[in-house]
C-alpha cells in the first residue's frame, strides 16, 4: 500500500465469515478527493479608491484626449465612477 498523501486516504474493511475454515475477506476503498470551492468572481478595482494624478474629472481627461477607460484593461478605470456599470468610464 502506498500511504503517500498525494494518493488520498485509504480505508480497509475486514469481514469474517462464520463458516469454518473460511478466510476473512478484505475490501479496500479509496476516499473521494477533496472538493474545491467554487471559483470566485474576478476582483474589480474599487471605484474611487484612488484618483487620477493628472486630472480631477473625466471631463478634464477627455478634454486632454484621454479615455474612455475599460475595466480590466486600463488602470485608470478605477480612478473614476462607472455610473452605468458597463465596465467603461470617461465615455
Amino acid at each position: 500500500m502506498n500511504a503517500d498523501a498525494s494518493e488520498g486516504a485509504w480505508s480497509f474493511t475486514l469481514t469474517a465469515d462464520s463458516s469454518i475454515g473460511a478466510a476473512p475477506s478484505y475490501t479496500q476503498t479509496k476516499a473521494a478527493p477533496p472538493t474545491l470551492p467554487p471559483p470566485t468572481e474576478p476582483i474589480r478595482p474599487l471605484v474611487g479608491s484612488t484618483t487620477d494624478p493628472r486630472f480631477g474629472t473625466c471631463k478634464e481627461a477627455k478634454a486632454h484626449g484621454y479615455g474612455p477607460y475599460h475595466a480590466g484593461d486600463d488602470a485608470e478605470y478605477g480612478w473614476y465612477r462607472d455610473a452605468d456599470d458597463d465596465g467603461i468610464v470617461c465615455e
